[in-house]
């Protein structure tokens, strides 16, 4: 019958007891919870039914999850006015890189079958009995437990086929089991040493953590174990039910080999560190460590999922990797700590072997993946890439991931890319698993790397080659960055360095209304303050009426003596300590109450484009009113001889076709495009023959409909109403299509063109 606990369960039974009483937390939670003793009996017979070994219910790949979140805490006994608390909490490395993610099965299923598969394909057990996998940042070994039980399943799967031949004699590879049912129907199982012979021969893996590595093994072993019996453990006669994996899965910095202690090539004296120092860098020999593998040429397949770690957070590492021939061969400025296992993968990869990685996206684009991208295009050829944008991989965790399949040959021929549809998934299981479509394509080396970057981007040269015959945006006028202010206000960093005597937000060059309404200048003053706007008042199309800071505009023509301002003087004179210390100031270019880079003020009061440099999807807008930017925003004012209209040059920015244009030439910057002043420059505009009448018809009509869509996201802005937003929003969606097929026709796209160009 069901039963309450009416004492708890939430509670750790070794607690020391005072009396009858339980010390420690009290349990609230549970008392309250009935239990059938139907799913009592079900659980238990589950867990220890028909053997001991049976981890059905609980399966290994979920215990390395537990494991896994494990080997990111520590365990520390802080002292409290005279009291000793133990307190688990994150390591610091953990803490600094964000937390611990464990790969999703799918994932490693997803690279498994992709190597592990690919290279067994067609192949017998004895065909791949010396096939050696490795993964290089193991971890709690969720790649490798995924590897072995691929292999598992290989062989039982090829030993079932012809069951007789391998049946008999005492290193039979299978045993049959009868069917509890029907006597006559007959199952297969490798048997125990045959599961050790694979996971020996086949399995192999290195991690920095002493305690990922015993979780690997312990991991690994119980695969071994998993619906074993005591009978058919009992066979094994004169030697242990479990293999010893000392040989196979290693403890090491995969990353520093023990020439970092060779002074003679500026490593580092071992004497100069402490036994704790040295633990920690755990300097590892490949060659020594698996001679056999390296004498026949490596390994045949590098797996895993490496550890993500920018420069900028993990100088000390990168520095310790610089020390090693390897990491001074491989180091590059803004680098990730992923690029070099890349490097330490096809280092260890056998010719002809597979490398595949799951990793964050952006270095595809990025200056710090220049020596990366430019080792891959020597040294490999790319499989496959499929990237999975903004869909979740790892939980609770942001960016974009992709995997990559990389194959150590000097053979080249065009890559697979695989790019998610726009879909109302939120993961990418669905994706890998092939239950919803990707856009799949083949890219040639040429198309693939692009001026030092790896483009994705399904656009195929003709389209670019068709529209980038068009003059440079260059052309039809200037582009300059905004106002470089130095400081803007105060942040976190600087009120740091600076002892912490302002609030951070707090107003410098730029203000808020509040700042402004305290700082009460007289009418004189007033001539020096300027409408500015943030990045928030800039999108796409939308200009915000009203800006939402106000600009001081000190320079050295508007504010030649500052004392002639002293409200001004006074609320500057707060921050004159880190003005003083700037370039501009130091070298005499600027007094300390100047702007750093004002620019000319008729940049700020012409008609203009604007443009947020940091965006997910290109933003333009126009202003025909006086506005003051910021140095994150790029502004484009028109030559006088320039006919265009800036409607008609902001809409082509915004299209759908020049999102694309962007893609393929802009940096990426996380989840957004840099567009700087460089791209800018080189953006391809149709230059209008105003002569000819059907391109003054299409010059015309792209600027009403812009005009149009300018006036709709005005009304957007403003309005209130659930319903009018709603139809607000259609209306904008369709213009914005209108938009990109005006577009189209003005840069001759065929019907299939717009179709690629749409669906990508």
């Amino acid at each position: 019958m069901p039963r309450r606990l009416r004492r708890g369960f939430l509670y750790f039974p070794n607690l020391r007891r005072s009396g009858k009483k339980r010390s420690g937390f009290e349990d609230t939670l549970s008392p309250d919870v009935i239990l059938s003793d139907d799913v009592l009996s079900l659980i238990i017979s589950s867990l220890y039914r028909p053997s001991p070994f049976n981890f059905r219910v609980m399966p290994i790949e979920i215990l390395g999850q537990v494991y896994e979140q494990f080997l990111g805490k520590v365990i520390s006994i802080s002292s409290t006015l005279g009291s000793r608390k133990a307190v688990v909490q994150d390591k610091p490395e953990v803490r600094k890189a964000g937390g611990v993610y464990y790969t999703p099965p799918y994932i490693v299923n997803s690279i498994v079958q992709q190597t592990v598969g690919a290279l067994c394909e067609g192949k017998t057990p004895k065909q791949i009995e010396n096939l050696r996998v490795v993964d290089p940042a193991s971890g709690s070994g969720s790649f490798l437990l995924g590897a072995y039980s691929f292999l598992l399943n290989y062989h039982l799967d090829f030993y079932s086929q012809t069951p007789e031949k391998y049946l008999k004699g005492k290193d039979a590879p299978i045993f049959a089991l009868s069917d509890l049912q029907d006597t006559t129907q007959k199952h297969y199982r490798l048997t125990t040493r045959e599961k050790k012979r694979i996971l020996l021969n086949n399995i192999y893996g290195v991690d920095i953590d002493p305690q990922a590595v015993e979780v690997t093994k312990l991991s690994l072993l119980l695969r071994v174990l998993e619906d074993e019996s005591n009978e058919n453990l009992g066979k094994l006669i004169n030697e242990p039910a479990l293999p010893d994996l000392e040989s196979n899965i290693k403890c090491g910095n995969s990353l520093i080999g023990p020439d970092f202690y060779d002074t003679a090539r500026g490593g580092v004296l071992r004497e100069t560190l402490s036994a704790e120092e040295q633990a920690r860098i755990n300097a590892f020999d490949w060659q020594s460590a698996f001679p056999s593998v390296m004498r026949n040429g490596g390994f045949d397949a590098v797996i895993g999922n490496p550890p993500y770690r920018r420069e900028k957070d993990f100088k000390h590492l990168m520095d310790e990797i610089a020390h090693t021939s390897f990491g001074e061969k491989y180091r590059a400025p803004r680098m990730d700590l992923w690029y070099y296992f890349v490097h330490r993968g096809l280092n260890l990869v056998k010719a002809d072997g597979l490398l595949s990685y799951i990793t964050n996206s952006y270095w595809t684009a990025g200056t710090g993946a220049e020596k990366l991208i430019s080792t891959l295009q020597k040294e490999v050829q790319i499989e496959e890439i499929f990237f999975f944008g903004k869909l979740t991989v790892f939980s609770n965790v942001s960016g974009q991931h992709m995997v990559f399949r990389l194959r150590k040959t000097s053979k080249r021929s065009s890559t697979t890319i695989k790019i998610v549809q726009p879909t109302i998934e939120r993961t990418a299981e669905p994706f890998v698993l092939g239950q919803s479509p990707v856009l799949k394509f083949l890219k040639s080396p040429n198309q693939l790397f692009r001026e030092h970057k790896i483009d994705l981007q399904p656009m195929p040269g003709e389209i670019l080659s068709k529209i980038e015959k068009n003059p440079p945006l260059a052309d039809f006028g200037s582009i300059r960055q905004g106002i470089a202010e130095n400081p803007a206000s105060i942040n976190k960093k600087t009120n740091k360095a600076f002892g912490e005597i302002w609030r951070v937000g707090q107003g410098v060059f730029v203000l808020s209304a509040n700042e402004v309404a305290k700082l009460n200048v007289s009418v004189n003053e007033q001539i020096l303050l300027r409408p500015y706007h943030d990045l928030t008042d800039i999108k796409r199309y939308f200009l915000a009426k009203q800006p939402s800071r106000t600009l001081i505009y000190s320079t050295r023509k508007t504010v030649p003596d500052v004392r002639d301002f002293p409200i001004i003087e006074a609320h500057l004179k707060q921050f004159k300590e880190i003005m003083s210390a700037r370039r501009e100031t130091v070298n005499g270019a600027n007094s300390w109450w100047h702007l750093h880079w004002p620019r000319d003020e008729n940049l700020w009061t012409s008609a203009k484009i604007m443009c947020v440099q940091m965006s997910e999807r290109p933003s333009f807008v126009p202003s025909f009113t006086p506005a003051y930017v910021s140095f994150s925003v790029n502004v484009f004012v028109a030559y006088e001889t320039t006919l265009e209209h800036l409607f008609y040059i902001t809409g082509i920015l915004n299209s759908r076709l020049m999102w694309k244009w962007f893609s393929h030439n802009a940096k990426r910057r996380g989840i957004g495009l840099e567009i700087n002043g460089n791209v800018l420059k080189r953006v391809p505009i149709r230059r209008v023959n105003f002569e000819r009448t059907d391109e003054q018809n299409q010059h015309d009509e792209i600027v009403a409909t812009v005009q149009q869509m300018l006036s709709l996201q005005q009304e957007l802005s403003i309005t209130k109403n659930p319903a009018t937003k709603a139809n607000l929003t259609a209306q904008i969606e369709s213009t914005d299509r209108h938009i990109d097929n005006l577009v189209f026709a003005l840069c001759e796209l065929t019907p299939e063109e717009i179709e690629l160009v749409r669906n990508s």
